[in-house]
């Protein structure tokens, strides 16, 4: 895969609103996990593929910034980057935007580990996936934990 973006855009469903009359905040991840689904889609994985990557897969951290608000009905446009593959994790970015002015409604970042799904356990990527990921640096080494 030459790019690590790809981006799916979509409608609010009146379900994503809340009280207000706003996009509830809690949707924004749900919208991140469309734009990485595109991702694996670009990157040529197969739905099965897909699906098992996912299930093989956990949310190790999740983390958003909100910008302005989205309603029901707006379409909205969702995008995912991967940043940086390391043994067992992948690091996306995300965004999402009003395509019809280019307002930045949120962005946020995720970790997702690779694990065995009996044991939890973090394990490391598949070479038939890496093969397929587009070139990026490893993650930055987490900070020490010495006090």
């Amino acid at each position: 895969m030459g790019e690590a973006e790809a981006t799916v855009t979509f409608r609010v469903d009146y379900a994503d609103i809340d009280a207000q009359g706003r996009v509830y905040y809690g949707n924004y991840v749900r919208y991140f996990d469309r734009a990485r689904f595109a991702f694996w889609s670009a990157c040529g994985l197969s739905l099965d593929e897909i699906r098992r990557l996912e299930d093989e897969t956990v949310l190790a951290e999740v983390e958003t910034r909100y910008h302005a608000p989205a309603g029901f009905y707006e379409e909205l446009q969702a995008a995912a980057r991967l940043t940086a593959a390391g043994r067992s994790s992948l690091h996306f970015a995300y965004r999402v935007t009003r395509p019809s002015d280019g307002t930045l409604l949120a962005e946020g970042r995720g970790v997702l580990v690779y694990i065995e799904p009996a044991s939890g356990r973090s394990r490391p990527l598949p070479a038939s996936l890496r093969d397929r990921l587009p070139s990026v640096p490893a993650p930055p080494a987490p900070p020490s934990r010495r006090a």
